[in-house]
């Protein structure tokens, strides 16, 4: 666990990569940015990504701006939540938790009106991938995150 946050510590940039195979309401984009990462206290880490959005079929590139909040629960549970109304009324997203020494997984899908939101981390050399699947009655998403301790993230 220590290794994992000392790696989110150390990230720099994401790159991002959503799609759907639906097409009543989701969505396929891509984007990238940078992401500063600072923590508050010793089990907290914060992550501001500020960055482009791209959608498919588009000259035109749009800002995308998040704030997500790793909590450490224990050595091996991670809540992640999401802090688009600020960090008193933060939004649930789940909790992670530890699988083997280079993955984590949520514990259970995630509840949002009518869709389950579920994710997997993978932790690999100066990067994390973090995988979102949101499943419902019009949606069939996947959204992959790339987290980078480089500065200039270049998906391979």
């Amino acid at each position: 666990m220590e290794g994992f946050q000392e790696t989110l510590l150390n990230i720099q940039s994401f790159f991002f990569q959503a799609t759907t195979t639906k097409d009543t309401q989701g969505w396929n984009a891509q984007g990238n940015g940078i992401v500063t990462v600072s923590s508050p206290k010793k089990d907290i880490i914060i992550f501001e990504e500020s960055g482009l959005l791209t959608l498919p079929n588009q000259q035109k590139q749009f800002k995308c701006h998040n704030v997500y909040r790793w909590t450490f629960e224990t050595e091996k549970r991670i809540k992640l939540e999401h802090l688009r109304f600020g960090e008193e009324n933060p939004v649930y997203l789940f909790h992670l938790v530890y699988q083997d020494t280079n993955t984590f997984s949520s514990i259970c899908p995630h509840i949002c009106d009518k869709d389950l939101y579920t994710a997997h981390l993978q932790l690999a050399p100066r990067r994390i991938v973090l995988v979102w699947e949101i499943k419902g009655d019009t949606k069939n998403e996947r959204i992959e995150y790339h987290y980078s301790t480089t500065k200039i993230f270049a998906p391979h």
